[in-house]
């Protein structure tokens, strides 16, 4: 049981070094676009947090389940090996979009959401866009490379001690409790709260002015929030174009039977 709460301390410390660097990631971001906004506030502070631990709560949710998962097969080398570096990449991933909206903001004025992934056209244009992004704003990609060295160094190795402790049903009683008692907490996390919905975009009004909500909000948030949300409006078409023309046509087609008069 003594290397389960060893792990289960990695897990917390890992968990607790992402909202680190999600804060690290607004205080960048404000100080890039500093002009755009009023003077931060504690409570733009506290509801960034808020915000943080939303987004962090839905992207880990599974590696609560891979850390703490009763059973010996999680203490091998292996398995361990495996959960770092995933839990290191795609937490990366979604910290990156944060670097994305350092310089794209002055453009949209607003953070990125899902619809920049999928925006139409944009299956044509990424590649070049993010040539260009390199090329223009090289300081920021040394800066993330920066930051990805010093997060991996950070999430720490397991150091398994015992590959094959000993498990009888009242240890993994306790271990199926405490994944229990975690993964509450992950889900809590992820929906912002006891309230009656889950947290949402519009509810960063609620710490700030409506001028300091993209920094109380989070580009890895906005971007889970907007998944499968359609961001353009379609074109209706209640009647088809011959069933139009019978009703009215605004376009005269004249048939004149003599020559044209200049």
């Amino acid at each position: 049981m003594n290397t389960y709460k060893e792990l289960v301390k990695l897990l917390f410390k890992r968990l607790f070094i992402v909202v680190l660097f999600f804060q690290l990631c607004r205080i960048s971001f404000y100080l890039f676009n500093k002009n755009s906004f009023d003077n931060l506030t504690l409570l733009n502070l506290l509801g960034g947090l808020h915000f943080d631990l939303s987004a962090i709560g839905y992207i880990n949710l599974i590696f609560i389940i891979g850390h703490l998962i009763p059973g010996n097969f999680k203490f091998n080398p292996g398995y361990q090996k495996g959960l770092k570096i995933s839990f290191y990449v795609i937490n990366l991933l979604f910290i990156a979009t944060n670097f994305v909206d350092f310089e794209y903001y002055k453009f949209t004025g607003r953070r990125s959401t899902f619809g920049l992934i999928t925006a139409s056209g944009m299956e044509n244009e990424i590649g070049g866009l993010i040539l260009s992004f390199l090329a223009e704003f090289w300081f920021i990609p040394l800066f993330f490379i920066a930051i990805s060295l010093l997060f991996w160094k950070l999430i720490g190795t397991f150091k398994i001690q015992e590959i094959n402790p000993k498990t009888d049903f009242k240890s993994l009683l306790k271990q199926t409790a405490i994944l229990i008692l975690c993964f509450g907490i992950g889900f809590l996390m992820a929906r912002g709260g006891f309230q009656k919905k889950p947290l949402k975009v519009v509810d960063a009004i609620s710490y700030g002015t409506t001028n300091n909500t993209p920094v109380i909000l989070n580009t890895p948030f906005c971007i889970l929030k907007t998944i499968g949300k359609k961001e353009t409006l379609e074109s209706p078409n209640f009647y088809k174009k011959a069933e139009l023309d019978a009703i009215f046509n605004p376009v005269v087609q004249t048939q004149p039977t003599l020559p044209q008069q200049k």
